[in-house]
């Protein structure tokens, strides 16, 4: 019964959001991220329709349509929580601005992978896979981050007013500088005669 709420709840927010980033026309600011809950969504009531009218054809079409995203999804989460964190630690050491609409996608995303990995990690230890609670951790996570989701893309938030240079364009500009004054050094080493 737990999981059929958690099911429901989770379809009715993601069509929420869905909804709202048609009002909102955040569809064309996240176009992978929409197109990637659209997916979920569609696939979700496709499920559903096989398992009301074809009850006995569904555990078999449920392990066909997860068969690949889990494929996938197990051999790259890993992956993905890495590049997160790093993408996260590239925002913040060069204090790229972002609205709250990226911050919440980051944030939801990086919730949600954090616990997949560490619910698998667990979960796969001796005598906690029988355990029903680690089953709960990734469609609770994964709610916890629609909601977050939901409220985060709300409504459309501008991007933030950048600095006048930002850090990377400084760092880039110190680059040039230095790889600059080391050419012109090594061309009069040769005009010289390899004098310096």
């Amino acid at each position: 019964m737990f999981e059929q709420i958690l099911w429901w709840v989770g379809n009715a927010a993601e069509a929420l959001i869905l909804l709202r980033s048609i009002r909102q026309k955040l569809y064309k600011k996240y176009p992978a991220f929409y197109f990637y809950l659209g997916t979920v969504l569609l696939l979700q009531l496709f499920r559903f329709s096989i398992f009301v009218f074809y009850p006995n054809a569904f555990p078999a079409f449920y392990w066909y349509t997860q068969f690949l995203p889990a494929t996938v999804g197990y051999a790259v989460r890993t992956v993905e929580a890495l590049l997160i964190l790093a993408i996260i630690a590239v925002l913040a050491f060069y204090a790229v601005p972002n609205s709250r609409n990226l911050k919440g996608i980051i944030f939801g995303y990086g919730l949600y992978i954090c616990a997949s990995v560490m619910s698998l990690a667990f979960g796969s230890l001796p005598g906690n896979a029988t355990r029903p609670g680690w089953r709960q951790v990734q469609p609770i996570a994964y709610l916890a981050a629609l909601f977050i989701w939901t409220y985060s893309l709300w409504s459309r938030q501008p991007d933030p007013e950048t600095e006048d240079e930002p850090k990377i364009e400084r760092d880039y500009r110190l680059i040039a500088e230095q790889t600059g004054r080391a050419l012109s050094k090594i061309r009069s080493y040769f005009k010289m005669g390899g004098e310096l």
